[in-house]
């Protein structure tokens, strides 16, 4: 829910983003700088416009976070992390024999 919840608040920071960088390839531009690019979307599509598209960026979002934490978690249950924390552990010890 943090993650959907990140994505929301930061979509119309990155449309603008998008639109801007859209807009750089045209002849004629149509937006400037950030503030009158939000500005510009908020006058010519309203408050929806400023949310356009994110129903597609969630359904891309939702599959990468729970790949993100069902991996995190594999690694965490496994005996890789507890081969590599059973290392550190080794590791400290040696360096604690040489002081």
């Amino acid at each position: 829910t943090a993650g959907l919840l990140a994505q929301t608040v930061s979509y119309p920071i990155d449309l603008a983003r998008r639109r801007i960088q859209i807009d750089g390839f045209a002849y004629n531009r149509n937006y400037g700088n950030f503030v009158q690019t939000l500005i510009s979307i908020y006058k010519s599509e309203g408050i929806t416009g400023m949310f356009a598209g994110m129903s597609i960026n969630y359904i891309r979002v939702v599959p990468s976070i729970t790949i993100s934490y069902l991996v995190a978690e594999f690694i965490k249950e496994s005996s890789v992390f507890d081969r590599l924390h059973g290392e550190k552990a080794i590791d400290d010890d040696r360096s604690k024999a040489y002081k």
